[in-house]
């Protein structure tokens, strides 16, 4: 039987764009409205340089009005509209996987179907990935620089098995909705790690919604709340306990936009290699932004020439938050189980 190489196959425009749908299509916080294409971050995307400036007006203060008045000594003085800027990180990345890598993949039926669906999984779990390390700086931005004011903690370290009040439910949720005072309705989607999936399995309130036409489960709701589970949460490990973040979002809570490198899809052969019988490695390169509404990314290891690391976007020195709280549809809880 006759046996497919990488170099036989054409990695085209029509890869690429097979792989960027299929892994968007795949993404639970996509499905979710968590993260949304914004066509403006895109339009940026061609732009030189690592960062994209994004300027906002700032909310108008809800001071009381002036009182007219028939008198022309009455001078009313305006109000200033304040500015703000939004900063996001262009990230440009790739991972190559070499023909051993994908040896399943080219004896199958249809090699570059199969090649493609590996390589849109792998950037489904990149991109996941990404968002969670960027609520992991954001949250310790938040903790260190805002008083905390996007999260409700009930976990401690405390010795012995943790009491009803210190695990996840519908009450701690609800402390961690008010965060966001009476911007709390814009919250429509909670990402929990299986552990606190399975605590909410355990209380009854979980309520299955099934795909119309294959009638397979689609997703399940808590509290109206549309549930991803993902072992990628944050989970500390303290001296006696775990403590699990859950994360509650509302829709828009990313922004993304995709950009189009040089050589999306590249092959190389290494004779060399293989003592000689040579090596073949495809190439795949993303070049996208995942933002958090609301903030500007800060500091040089996020800032500088080089991509930033999942640790560099889990560090608190890296965020700054430029909307007022109300405007950040976002919101942390901390639980042991």
């Amino acid at each position: 039987m006759a046996v497919t190489r990488l170099s036989d196959l054409v990695f085209g425009e029509n890869f690429n764009t097979y792989t960027v749908e299929r892994s968007t299509r795949r993404n639970t916080f996509v499905a979710a409205g968590v993260m949304v294409v914004d066509p403006a971050i895109a339009a940026f995307m061609s732009d030189q340089g690592f960062l994209v400036n994004m300027p906002h007006f700032k909310r108008l203060a809800n001071d009381e009005p002036n009182a007219s008045s028939d008198n022309p000594a009455d001078v009313a003085v305006p109000k200033k509209i304040g500015t703000g800027n939004e900063i996001a990180r262009k990230l440009m990345r790739n991972q190559g996987w070499s023909s051993a890598d994908l040896n399943a993949a080219l004896i199958a039926r249809d090699p570059m179907l199969a090649i493609g669906d590996q390589v849109s999984d792998y950037w489904q779990g990149v991109n996941q990935t990404t968002l969670l390390k960027i609520c992991q700086g954001i949250l310790a931005d938040n903790i260190a620089n805002d008083g905390g004011d996007m999260v409700k903690t009930v976990a401690t370290d405390a010795t012995g098995d943790p009491v009803a009040g210190e695990l996840f439910g519908t009450d701690v949720m609800i402390d961690a909705e008010q965060t966001m005072g009476d911007a709390k309705g814009a919250l429509r989607a909670i990402a929990v790690h299986s552990v606190i999936h399975s605590r909410m399995r355990k209380s009854g309130a979980l309520l299955p919604v099934y795909d119309p036409q294959t009638g397979d489960l689609a997703y399940e709701t808590y509290d109206n709340k549309r549930v991803i589970v993902d072992d990628d949460m944050p989970v500390a490990a303290g001296t006696n306990r775990k403590t699990y973040t859950s994360i509650l979002f509302g829709f828009g809570a990313f922004r993304s936009g995709l950009g189009t490198p040089k050589t999306p899809n590249a092959v190389s052969r290494e004779e060399a290699e293989g003592n000689g019988e040579g090596v073949e490695t495809l190439w795949n390169r993303r070049h996208e932004v995942i933002h958090p509404t609301g903030f500007a990314v800060a500091g040089t290891q996020i800032s500088s020439n080089a991509t930033p690391s999942y640790s560099a976007l889990a560090t608190a020195s890296n965020w700054n938050r430029v909307f007022d709280r109300k405007n950040i549809p976002l919101a942390f809880i901390q639980t042991n189980g």
